[in-house]
């Protein structure tokens, strides 16, 4: 399986999966292992240019305490599903995770193979979806992301 690492300045700093050469069409899913204390969230645009509207997925938020699905709207970041889970991710070991979106249908799960069934954990079904067109990721402090490549593509330079 082809991959790319992709390590995080702190604070929150987005870093664009199409910087190393990922694009996502529409309907998509994210594999990936990341090492961090807490707070690693992947950022999903309806376009690079990372407007006001969005969704947020944080795994290991409040500390590493739980994980969240938002929607950034023209106004506020709200908090669509909240699960209590502590320790999600840990400094020092990469941990699995899986993002999978399709017409507004948001789902999270642990490990590399991506099952509605097995290892899905978290999910939410936005009633106005966003078509989405590009993946970030960020966190509070600097983080390794190791992106899978499956049903993307890369594009070649």
């Amino acid at each position: 399986m082809k991959h790319v690492t992709v390590t995080t300045p702190p604070l929150y700093q987005s870093i664009a999966l199409s910087d190393y050469y990922i694009d996502y069409p529409h309907d998509e899913t994210l594999t990936f292992e990341v090492k961090v204390w807490a707070d690693a969230i992947i950022v999903l645009v309806p376009d690079e240019g990372f407007s006001s509207l969005f969704y947020e997925v944080v795994i290991g938020g409040a500390g590493n305490t739980r994980c969240f699905i938002r929607k950034r709207t023209l106004d506020r970041l709200n908090t669509k599903v909240n699960i209590v889970e502590d320790n999600q991710l840990n400094a020092g070991k990469y941990r699995a995770f899986w993002v999978r979106w399709k017409g507004g249908h948001i789902e999270v799960g642990r490990g590399l193979t991506v099952s509605s069934l097995s290892s899905k954990y978290i999910e939410w079904v936005d009633p106005n979806p966003l078509d989405i067109s590009a993946v970030y990721v960020k966190s509070i402090d600097v983080a390794e992301f190791t992106i899978y490549q499956k049903t993307g593509t890369y594009r070649v330079t």
